[in-house]
């Protein structure tokens, strides 16, 4: 148990310092290099998620493929048809792409459904109520994210501007079918790192919004 602590205290400082770094770098003189950097923020994360997990179980596992997969899937089909969260594109800062979607999009999916699961397994119990609130969290992330996003070359909306409320409806839907999904599989998603990760995610982006 003192170990587990230990690992989430270590985990949170380095989150907080790359965090904090990527911050102070967007809002330097040289954002577009160090939004270039994202890919491997996320990987970091994901090792941090991966370290200070307790208790590894395959089902687990199965659940992190299940959102990252299925993530990246409907990502796949809503940049080819322009269906399911409205027409856009990926730009160049989020690295390497594959039918059109970077390839970190999957893992930001899982990450994001891991800790918006570990916060929901917190405040309730009801399998519909931990969905539907692990769902909406993803969305209040992401109307974050989304001017960051454009201003940074993450990706691009037809027209230029945000996107339209299809995007956050969209949005609210997939995540709450994998959800749901998840949380049938009942993990073991205890972990308090999650929880501190996603609320250094919201005031990283929340502080960019302000700045840029």
């Amino acid at each position: 148990m003192r170990s587990n602590r230990n690992k989430i205290l270590l985990s949170s400082i380095i989150a907080i310092i790359v965090y904090a770094v990527g911050y102070f770098g967007i809002t330097g003189s040289h954002p577009l290099w160090y939004a270039s950097l994202t890919p491997f923020t996320l990987i970091m994360s994901a090792v941090l998620l991966l370290i200070t997990h307790d208790k590894y179980e395959l089902k687990d596992l199965l659940i992190v493929l299940i959102a990252g997969l299925a993530g990246y899937g409907v990502e796949v089909v809503g940049v080819r048809t322009g269906e399911i969260f409205g027409t856009y594109h990926y730009g160049d800062s989020l690295g390497p792409k594959w039918f059109g979607v970077s390839l970190v999009i999957g893992l930001n999916w899982a990450i994001l459904t891991y800790c918006t699961m570990a916060i929901a397994g917190q405040v309730v119990k009801s399998l519909w109520l931990k969905a539907t609130i692990g769902a909406m969290l993803m969305v209040a992330i992401d109307v974050l994210i989304e001017p960051v996003a454009i201003q940074l070359d993450f990706w691009h909306w037809k027209g230029g501007g945000l996107p339209s409320l299809k995007n956050y409806l969209a949005w609210f839907i997939i995540s709450l079918v994998i959800q749901v999904i998840a949380h049938r599989i009942k993990p073991n998603f205890k972990n308090n790192f999650g929880i501190l990760l996603f609320i250094i995610m919201v005031l990283f982006f929340t502080l960019l919004n302000f700045k840029l």
